[in-house]
C-alpha cells in the first residue's frame, strides 16, 4: 500500500464538486464502481445524475484533486435521502429517463435487464414524483431504514470512488469524515450505505465505525452488505 508522504496530505483538500467535474467522475464511477444498473447505462447518464448532487440541497458532492487538478477521489450522497428523490424526480425525471432510455437503446443487454428486474418499480417512481419514497431506492442507493419517519431524515452514500493510482493515502476517510461533517450540520442523525459483500470495501467502512445491519440479494443476484452510521450533533 503506497505511504502518504507529507505532500500527499497537503494535497489532500476537500472540496465540492463542479459540474466541470463531473465528466471525470462518471468516467471514474463506470471503470471502478460498475456494480448496480445505473453504471451500466454509460458515462452519459452517470454526468447527468452526479450534478443532481451538485444541484439539490439535500445532496452532497465532494472531490479531492490531485496536483495536476484532476479527479483523484469523489463521493455523492445525500442529508435527506427522501427530499433528494423528491426534488429530483421533480427538477430531472425526463433528462434523466431520456438519458437512461438512450443508455438502454445502446446497450440491448441492459434493456432486457431494466425490462425483466426493475420497469415496474422505475415506471411507478417516475410518475408518483417521489411522493411514495419508503422502502428500497434500488439502484440509487439504499432504502430508509424500517421505523424511520419524515421526523427523522436519513442520508445515504451512493458512490465513493478512489482512482486507483491514489488508493492508500487516506482519501476515502477524508471524504467520509467531511460527509459525516455535512450531516452533522444539516441536523441528521444516520446514515446508510450499501456494497457487495465480495467487495473489499466493506472492510475499509467497518474501521471507519460503520456498523453492518443486515445482507439481502438484489435484483442482480449479488449479495448485498448494509451499513449505518450514527452521527453526532455539530
Amino acid at each position: 500500500m503506497p505511504r502518504q508522504t507529507p505532500h500527499d496530505r497537503f494535497l489532500a483538500v476537500v472540496q465540492p464538486m463542479a459540474r466541470t467535474d463531473t465528466e471525470q467522475t462518471a468516467r471514474l464511477h463506470v471503470a471502478h464502481l460498475p456494480d448496480g444498473f445505473f453504471p451500466q447505462l454509460g458515462e452519459t447518464y452517470l454526468r447527468r445524475w452526479h450534478q443532481t448532487f451538485i444541484d439539490v440541497p439535500s445532496a452532497v458532492a465532494l472531490v479531492i484533486k490531485d496536483r495536476d487538478g484532476r479527479v483523484a477521489a469523489f463521493l455523492l450522497g445525500t442529508t435527506d435521502q427522501h427530499a433528494y428523490v423528491r426534488d429530483v424526480l421533480e427538477r430531472d425525471r425526463y433528462a434523466l429517463a431520456w438519458r437512461g432510455v438512450a443508455g438502454m437503446l445502446s446497450h440491448p443487454a441492459v434493456a432486457r435487464r431494466f425490462l425483466r428486474t426493475r420497469a415496474e418499480l422505475y415506471a411507478r417512481k417516475l410518475w408518483s414524483g417521489g411522493r411514495q419514497t419508503s422502502g428500497s431506492s434500488g439502484d440509487a442507493g439504499p432504502g430508509t431504514p424500517a421505523g424511520d419517519t419524515a421526523l427523522a431524515p436519513v442520508g445515504v452514500v451512493h458512490a465513493i470512488v478512489t482512482r486507483p493510482p491514489c488508493r492508500g493515502k487516506g482519501y476515502g476517510r477524508l471524504l467520509l469524515r467531511r460527509y459525516e461533517s455535512e450531516l452533522s450540520g444539516a441536523g441528521t442523525p444516520h446514515a446508510v450505505l450499501v456494497t457487495g459483500a465480495t467487495n473489499a470495501a466493506a472492510d475499509f467502512y467497518r474501521r471507519l465505525d460503520w456498523r453492518e445491519t443486515g445482507r439481502h440479494v438484489d435484483r442482480d443476484g449479488r449479495e448485498i452488505i448494509h451499513f449505518e452510521r450514527i452521527v453526532g450533533p455539530a
